[in-house]
C-alpha cells in the first residue's frame, strides 16, 4: 500500500513546543526529524507515542498536536501542543507524519500513518529516511 508523497517546502530551523504541563521546549532541526501530527480518538495515532518506534532509530520523532487531550499525558514519548509548527508544515488534518530535512530545515514527504511499519517503508520508498 503507498500513501506518502515527496513534498519540497521550507521548514523552520527552531520550533516552539509546549509539553502537557504547559512548560516551553524549544526544538532546533539539526538531523533529519519524523514530525508525527496526532489527534485524540486516533487508533492510527497511537503507536507513535505509546509503542517502539522500530525503523525510525535514525532519526529524531517529534509528536505534536493542535489540542492537548488527556489520553497523551501517560505517553510513552511527549506529545506537544504547536499549533503554529502544524501550519508551518501545512499540516491541516491530524494524522499526518512529515519528515522535515536539516541544514536548512525543508520538508522533504509526507505519509498519512497507517503504523509505524507503514511510515518506515514509505519515507524508506520516497529516499527520505
Amino acid at each position: 500500500m503507498q500513501g506518502g508523497s515527496p513534498r519540497d517546502l521550507p521548514a523552520p530551523q527552531s520550533w516552539r513546543l509546549t509539553d502537557a504541563d504547559g512548560a516551553t521546549v524549544t526544538y532546533d532541526v539539526t538531523k533529519p526529524v519524523l514530525v508525527v501530527a496526532v489527534k485524540a480518538n486516533c487508533d492510527g495515532c497511537r503507536p507513535f507515542y505509546r509503542d517502539e518506534l522500530t525503523g525510525l532509530e535514525n532519526v529524531d520523532v517529534v509528536v505534536v498536536t493542535r489540542e492537548f487531550a488527556e489520553e497523551f499525558r501517560d505517553a510513552v514519548r511527549p506529545v506537544y501542543v504547536a499549533p503554529e509548527l502544524l501550519d508551518a508544515l501545512v499540516v491541516r488534518w491530524p494524522p499526518l507524519c512529515v519528515m522535515v530535512a536539516a541544514d536548512p530545515a525543508r520538508v522533504v514527504a509526507e505519509v498519512v500513518p497507517f503504523g509505524v511499519k507503514h511510515v518506515v517503508e514509505e519515507l524508506e520508498r520516497l529516499g527520505a529516511l
